[in-house]
């Protein structure tokens, strides 16, 4: 939705920002005793709030991010000061608008409103939530040369892994990186692992003669990010390593779950953990969209669908190597081992 509503109820939101402005990371969920509406809205914006506390400090707010939260206010409300008393009027005008433009038959899901193109157009367009390098190589069918471009139309709805549990998670994940050929063009492309700060999963076990996976298969993934890399017989040429000799693996903790709903009168649930894998206790307050009685994975629930949200872990988050930041000075074509 764009927002026809004053600036100044932006500002009188209240933004957790400004008393953040100098931490490391975003703040995490907080106990929240004003979410009154749809569920399903209050459930998104508490997801929304725990991925972006794995987030860096530099994306959470610059001029672009401003003028995506006019057009797209739920981002905005994820930084309003629920605790604050004095930002409550603004707060409820905001959302009876959300609530009337975007869902007033009160029926939107957590998928619903994470699917938008608005949604794929601001925050999952943003650098730490792409898991493809927005430049890739590529090149016309029957070229010899290699080109840096961009990727920017469809990378962040790429980023969406889909995954039916028919093999592992993480393997699954590095095979979606390499050299791949255009199906009606014959153009070639390479693709690259971006080392995003959050992986957007969504699960639905559908392979045969296999029982769903459980929170203890996926807490954590580790991902074989396949590399391109300067040659140890020619810097200038890229080579990318034999699988077999490739060790290197991208470590990742899984920090949010939405069990979809499955019916119109039936809330999507959440359930949020810390990056060492220690599930989040969230208030009681809270119940109508956490829900203690289902687990991710039950036998006895077949078809459902998960959204899985997965950080990356412990030392990694503190820079990771871009294997297109000096693609500049390679002048020959890579070449694959």
């Amino acid at each position: 939705m764009t927002s026809t509503l004053p600036q100044h109820l932006f500002d009188d939101l209240g933004d957790l920002r400004e008393n953040n402005k100098h931490a490391e990371k975003a703040p995490s969920y907080r106990r929240d005793h004003l979410l009154k509406f749809n569920i399903n809205f209050n459930a998104a914006i508490v997801v929304l709030r725990h991925l972006y506390s794995h987030v860096n400090i530099k994306c959470r707010f610059n001029e672009v991010i401003e003028k995506e939260e006019r057009s797209h206010p739920i981002l905005r409300l994820i930084w309003a000061g629920f605790e604050d008393d004095s930002a409550t009027v603004a707060q409820s005008i905001l959302r009876h608008e959300m609530q009337h433009l975007d869902d007033p038959r009160g029926q939107i899901t957590v998928s619903d409103m994470f699917e938008r193109p608005a949604m794929y157009n601001t925050l999952w367009h943003r650098e730490p939530f792409l898991l493809y390098h927005p430049s890739l190589l590529g090149r016309p069918r029957g070229a010899k040369e290699w080109r840096i471009i961009k990727d920017g139309e469809t990378v962040a709805k790429d980023s969406l892994v889909w995954w039916d549990s028919d093999n592992n998670l993480g393997d699954y994940i590095g095979s979606m990186f390499g050299r791949r050929a255009h199906k009606v063009t014959g153009d070639e492309f390479v693709d690259s692992f971006n080392d995003p700060a959050v992986i957007r999963v969504r699960y639905e076990h559908t392979a045969k003669d296999k029982p769903p996976v459980t929170y203890q298969y996926l807490r954590q993934i580790q991902i074989p990010p396949r590399r391109l890399g300067p040659s140890p017989d020619d810097p200038s040429v890229l080579v990318r390593l034999p699988l077999e000799k490739d060790k290197e693996r991208s470590l990742y903790t899984l920090v949010a779950v939405v069990r979809c709903s499955g019916k119109v009168d039936e809330s999507d649930r959440i359930r949020l953990y810390k990056v060492i894998g220690h599930r989040l206790s969230l208030s009681i307050k809270l119940k109508e969209y956490v829900g203690t009685y289902w687990n991710l994975g039950d036998v006895n629930d077949p078809g459902r669908v998960y959204l899985l949200f997965y950080a990356i872990s412990g030392s990694m988050m503190m820079g990771v190597w871009r294997c297109y930041c000096s693609l500049g000075h390679y002048t020959q074509s890579p070449r694959f081992a």
